[in-house]
């Protein structure tokens, strides 16, 4: 009977839910509900298991080392200075990247094959789209051809596991260097790849974690910084598109896999885990960025009657946001307008601020001039208004010296500034609008986007800006009518099927007659309501709507940060336009920031109703 339920050709390869009922004993009926784990379940448990059994070797060994730390003190002696570095408030670590990591590389091995077929599909499903979209020189959508990843694997060093307020944070660095043949083809076009090289520090977190299975609601997947990317193409790829098509890939991997962008695989089911804040992270802190001053840089211009110079500007990097100063008239000592700066928002506490010097060219490639060490994000202010030596890369072009070869200073003004919710700044507050779902009426489509104007400055939220990947669960009311079905076949009436199934006949009958999902919602709140428990069946003002008005839920998981001066927040307005598929805003809201500066801890909660003008009549 199982096998005809669930036609399972592989069953390690997926997650079954399976119900399995028990003859009445003693007038009851018993019903057991296991949850039959496929291949990613138990690769998530033997995981879950290898970190805790580093986790037990990590904190006997602490123990022991505190034992040898009393015994030399007693002695007299020093144990050392120190190798561990703190990981921030709140932040506890369990494994230091000291540990050995040579059982996940081995366990790497053995998933490569499944990647290799997942990456394949995320390529057809949204990368080459997306690469088709922006690079129409191709002449048409991008077709994969051949897709092999090869038999190198990726190689973790510097593994670490923190234990954080939310739940448990695993950051590692990944390399790859990988032999490949991929080929992507389209009308004018055909591109190859041979050869992968990929470098980043990434993060993997387990959060929140929960009472009950699967004690994780969700693991979320993404890169500190934007890693370091290198195809080599094969093909009749010209040289400008190779350069198009690789920056493309890389905005992509920012976009989707760098803080606070990141995949996110729920575990648990909606009611455990709202996986749309989760994909709306908060930041820890902001850094102001100026430019101040350069001196002795690289001369990328050059003239006839007067010694070269270079029309600099600097280039800030810090994760996933990037900045450029204005450009500097030409001189090889350029210096910039100190009000011409810059707020980053810092999602993650081992963020680097990179620094690069340009010379702009108006009809080619703009010429690096150098590079300024990555500065730690913790440390970044004490180099304000310091000398930061540049120094010559692979970039620098333009001079004949090896990498690594002073070629001038930076003066940068840096500033840190330490977040506190529901408390204003002297000079400057952030204001954070957070968007995790829409309702929008079924016959606008699954797609929106949200435009937030504060102070005349604008951001765009999207549908699909959050990766957000369920596990695929088999639906107990598909499995219970099917199990009815066959019952009432055989010729058993329905009081004996009800009471197998553990339900009354009224839900079996639910359940025949009606769709699955809509059979499950009424029996919920029936049974709800002859328990006494009536909050989910009246529920709040949005479900009303949602059930009377047959809306659409729309997945946003984006924000939009503003950072505003405190002498004119209170006389600005804030305002989100609501648009959907196909363009359009057919709903707006306005709210005064007099009004949200009134609510308790600045904080102006949702839902938020916009006001929809559709023929004259607003709705």
């Amino acid at each position: 009977a199982l096998e005809e339920v669930f036609p399972v050709e592989n069953p390690w390869l997926r997650l079954a839910d399976v119900v399995l009922t028990v003859a009445p004993v003693e007038g009851e009926n018993v019903t057991l509900r296991w949850l039959f784990a496929g291949g990613e379940a138990i690769m998530l448990l033997w995981t879950a298991w290898a970190i805790m059994a580093r986790v037990l070797k990590a904190i006997c060994g602490q123990c022991c080392r505190a034992r040898k730390r009393l015994s030399l003190d007693a002695a007299g002696a020093s144990p050392g200075p120190a190798a561990e570095v703190d990981p921030g408030p709140g932040v506890t670590s369990l494994i230091s990247e000291n540990e050995s990591v040579e059982w996940l590389n081995q366990g790497l091995k053995v998933l490569w094959p499944h990647i290799s077929k997942a990456v394949h599909q995320e390529l057809i499903d949204n990368v080459l789209p997306k690469l088709s979209q922006d690079m129409p020189s191709f002449g048409g959508l991008l077709k994969v051809q051949r897709f092999s990843l090869g038999e190198g694997t990726p190689r973790v060093s510097n593994f670490r596991v923190l234990r954080t307020p939310s739940g448990l944070k695993a950051r590692a660095t990944v390399e790859l260097q990988a032999a490949v043949d991929i080929e992507f083809s389209a009308t004018l076009a055909t591109v190859g790849i041979s050869a992968v090289q990929l470098s980043g520090d990434m993060e993997i977190a387990l959060e929140p974690i929960l009472d009950e299975v699967p004690l994780f609601g969700a693991v979320c997947i993404g890169f500190i910084a934007p890693p370091d990317l290198q195809l080599e193409f094969t093909g009749v790829l010209q040289v400008a598109n190779m350069e198009v098509f690789q920056s493309v890939l890389n905005t992509l991997v920012v976009q989707k896999l760098v803080l606070p962008n990141r995949v996110i695989v729920q575990l648990a089911e909606d009611s455990q885990v709202d996986v749309a804040a989760l994909a709306v992270p908060e930041p820890i802190a902001v850094l102001r960025v100026a430019a101040l001053s350069a001196r002795d840089l690289l001369a990328g211009d050059w003239h006839i009657h007067k010694k070269g110079t270079s029309d600099a500007y600097v280039k800030a990097r810090l994760g996933s946001e990037s900045w450029q100063s204005p450009t500097a008239p030409p001189t090889c000592h350029p210096s910039w307008d100190s009000s011409n700066d810059h707020f980053f928002l810092a999602f993650h506490d081992e963020l680097h601020l990179s620094l690069d010097v340009y010379d702009e060219d108006k009809f080619s490639a703009h010429d690096h001039l150098g590079s300024v060490k990555p500065l730690p994000l913790r440390d970044a202010h004490q180099h304000s208004r310091r000398l930061l030596e540049l120094f010559t890369t692979s970039e620098t072009t333009i001079s004949a010296d090896k990498q690594g070869t002073a070629c001038g200073t930076l003066r940068m003004q840096l500033e840190n500034y330490n977040l506190t919710p529901g408390e204003l700044g002297l000079a400057h507050s952030l204001v954070v609008i957070r968007v995790m779902r829409v309702w929008l009426p079924r016959n606008y489509g699954s797609r929106a986007r949200i435009e937030v104007e504060l102070n005349e400055n604008k951001q765009t939220i999207r549908s699909g800006t959050a990766t957000i990947v369920k596990v695929k669960k088999t639906n107990h009311d598909e499995v219970l009518k099917q199990v009815a079905e066959r019952c009432l076949r055989a010729g058993q009436d329905a009081s004996a099927t009800a009471q197998l199934l553990g339900i009354t006949q009224d839900d079996l009958g639910l359940l025949i007659a009606a769709p699955t999902d809509a059979a499950g919602r009424q029996r919920q709140i029936r049974r709800e309501a002859s328990r006494g428990d009536h909050a989910d069946a009246s529920t709040s003002a949005v479900d009303k709507q949602v059930e009377e008005d047959s809306l659409e839920q729309v997945v946003l998981g984006g924000a939009a940060h503003f950072i505003e001066r405190m002498d004119g927040l209170g006389k600005q307005e804030l305002r989100l336009s609501l648009s959907g598929r196909w363009g359009g805003t057919f709903g707006t809201y306005t709210v005064p920031m007099t009004k949200v500066l009134a609510e308790p801890g600045f904080c102006l909660p949702g839902p938020i109703w916009f006001s929809v003008d559709k023929a004259g009549e607003p709705k």
